[in-house]
C-alpha cells in the first residue's frame, strides 16, 4: 500500500469494497479520506457494482445500507 497517497482519487467497486467491509486497505483509505488527505470520487458504475458485489456477500439490505451511508457521509463524490 502507498503510505504517501494524497489528492483527488476515482476509486473502482474494489476500492469501494474494501471500504464498506473494512478490510487493511479499506482502513488505510477511510483514514486518508477522514483526514482529508484524499479528495475521493467514484462513479454510478462502481457504485452499483458495489452493491451487487456486497450483496452476494453480506445481504441486499446491509448492503444497500452501507452504500448509502457512504454516500450520505460527503466523502465520495460521484462523478
Amino acid at each position: 500500500m502507498k503510505e504517501d497517497i494524497a489528492g483527488t482519487l476515482v476509486f473502482d467497486a474494489s476500492v469501494l469494497i474494501d471500504l464498506l467491509m473494512l478490510s487493511n486497505r479499506g482502513k488505510f483509505i477511510q483514514k486518508a479520506l477522514l483526514d482529508e488527505i484524499i479528495d475521493a470520487h467514484t462513479t454510478e458504475l462502481a457504485l452499483i457494482e458495489t452493491e451487487y458485489i456486497l450483496c452476494r456477500k453480506i445481504g441486499w439490505g446491509h448492503a444497500k445500507t452501507r452504500v448509502e451511508k457512504l454516500l450520505a457521509s460527503g466523502y465520495i463524490n460521484i462523478i
